[in-house]
């Protein structure tokens, strides 16, 4: 236990420079509920579990970005129900410790796990630790289907369901799926039905007490869930199998598909054991491959990636790392101090070779590729063909490295396969973090978008609005935010289509209009803002300039 505390100063150290960055994107959505609360307005997107925790953050005094202090302090907590976790789920004392320890090191280094640690929102912060306490209590309970049992998981659930509605009934179906390959249909039905009716029903019954107590919108919460299915996928820009490839190659981008793959190999051996005739009783572990998959696919399937960061699978990292731990563990690779020193020169070179050859892959899709297909259109076919070299590139030092350790170690193809998945691992996280550490460009929603413009821009659109105090504003809204600019043009649908964006300009009391390369849509460049007709009535009444990756119009 005291080597974990070890480890907080290392994420300390990758937070430092970024912990006081303005907030992006949907961080201003979860600031501007933390002080409404105060003022009786009720955010009410999710459950209000989250917002009611940083609201209480900000009525001690931390606004603004010092509300990621939260999710800092969450992150802190993860490590610990990590270690927790692998304590309960190995028996071997020496082994838990171990697997524990590799466990927790591997979310400490991951980038997705650290940046999204900075970003104000639920899934990222307080329902990542509900699923390792779900998971920590699981791994101590599964095998005792009794009363105390239920009920321990069940408050567990209504935890989750008071955090958000999707993530729970993924633990739910995972609690099925594994109780009926561990006992069968009949049992796992009825012992999945007491955990969920319990978990689901004590959410509905708080839920509607605190609802009718402080006047708030019931059925809100189901209203805005039920939307989200019923939206699914952007037509206008992808097919559906198009849409899919992307939320996978962005979420592997994010998670490290070193990382990822690692984390899969228990469930993977699981399932060619099966096939091969080993079909041992399910365990702890199956559980967490399980949850794993469930959570990977199904935020595939909905939900996908937001701002440029898959969000919703935050709470995947962690079971990613218990996974891949374990499976080290398992195959008893023998480190020791004869071998250390040569893993740790090819960690150290090979993220040096990341930095300088392939460079930031999700700089790369998140920005470049999208510049290219709003202001190049014919160079996106070369830009495409760039990724694909670069990512070749990336998975090259794989193959290298596997074969070197097989000659060297002797060792078997899936644990060759297992050390080379563990050191790309560790060397692409380095070399990600380092690279994050000192960008100049936002790392976390919105990536690529360039820092010391937007707070250029910040500060024009004060400047507008002191001299044109009446004026409204149409912009990016975490920059207005940043501006302390609160009478903006209404946002309602003006960006969906060409006729209510001249709509919008063409009216007079608006002063400014600003779009962006990261903020606004391929689709709403394509259909609104190049198109001749807004551009002529946007010529008629404003002046045009432009602010890095910004368009501004002031009007004449």
């Amino acid at each position: 236990m005291g080597y974990l505390l070890l480890l907080i100063p290392v994420y300390l150290a990758l937070i430092y420079g970024s912990f006081h960055l303005p907030l992006v994107a949907d961080d201003v959505a979860f600031s501007v509920a933390a002080s409404g609360l105060w003022e009786g307005q009720v955010f009410l997107c999710h459950p209000p579990l989250y917002t009611f925790l940083i609201g209480l953050l900000h009525k001690a005094g931390f606004v603004r970005e010092n509300l990621r202090l939260f999710g800092a302090a969450c992150f802190i907590a993860n490590l610990y129900l990590i270690y927790a976790a692998c304590r309960a789920a190995v028996r071997d004392p020496g082994k838990a410790w171990r697997t524990g320890f590799l466990a927790a090191f591997l979310f400490l280094i991951n980038p997705m796990a650290v940046r999204g640690s900075l970003i104000l929102d639920i899934d990222n912060t307080i329902l990542s630790s509900i699923t390792l306490l779900f998971v920590l209590a699981f791994a101590k309970l599964h095998e005792r289907p009794e009363l105390k049992t239920y009920l321990i998981l069940g408050g567990l659930l209504a935890l989750g369901f008071w955090s958000k509605l999707s993530t729970p009934l993924m633990l739910i179906a995972a609690v099925f799926i594994f109780y009926w390959l561990k006992d069968g249909f009949g049992k796992s039905a009825v012992r999945t039905a007491a955990t969920a009716s319990i978990g689901f029903g004590a959410f509905l019954i708080t839920w509607y007490v605190l609802a009718r107590l402080f006047d708030l919108q019931f059925f809100l919460i189901f209203d805005r869930a039920a939307t989200v299915l019923r939206t699914g996928y952007d037509q206008r820009a992808f097919s559906l199998m198009a849409e899919l490839a992307d939320r996978i190659a962005r979420t592997a981008l994010w998670a490290g598909p070193f990382f990822l793959l690692l984390g899969a190999l228990p469930g993977l051996s699981r399932i060619t054991g099966f096939f091969s005739g080993n079909r041992s009783a399910a365990g702890i572990m199956d559980f967490i491959s399980i949850l794993f998959a469930v959570i990977f696919f199904g935020y595939i399937a909905v939900g996908g990636v937001i701002y440029g960061f898959p969000k919703y699978h935050y709470p995947m990292l962690a079971l990613a790392a218990i996974l891949a731990a374990f499976h080290i563990e398992n195959l008893g690779l023998g480190f020791d101090k004869k071998t250390w020193p040569l893993y740790a020169g090819i960690i150290a070179a090979w993220g040096l070779y990341n930095i300088k050859v392939p460079g930031d892959l999700i700089y790369l899709v998140n920005h470049e590729l999208r510049r290219l297909a709003i202001l190049e259109p014919l160079n996106l076919a070369a830009g495409i063909k760039n990724f694909a070299a670069r990512a070749g590139l990336y998975l090259a030092p794989a193959f290298i490295a596997g074969v070197f350790l097989r000659l060297r170690y002797k060792h078997s193809f899936a644990g060759t396969a297992a050390l080379t998945l563990l050191l790309g691992s560790l060397a692409a996280a380095g070399a990600l973090n380092l690279t994050q550490a000192r960008a100049d460009y936002s790392t976390t929603y919105l990536y690529g978008r360039d820092i010391g413009n937007t707070e250029r821009l910040a500060a024009l659109l004060m400047k507008v609005k002191a001299d044109a105090p009446e004026g409204l504003i149409i912009a990016p809204e975490d920059v207005l935010y940043r501006a302390g600019i609160a009478e903006t043009y209404p946002y309602c649908d003006w960006g969906k289509t060409r006729e209510l964006f001249i709509q919008a300009v063409s009216d007079k009391n608006v002063s400014c209009v600003v779009y962006g390369l990261t903020w606004n849509s391929i689709f709403q460049y394509r259909t609104i803002f190049s198109d001749p007709s807004t551009l002529k009535v946007l010529r008629k009444s404003y002046n045009e300039s432009a602010l890095g990756e910004y368009t501004v119009w002031l009007r004449k």
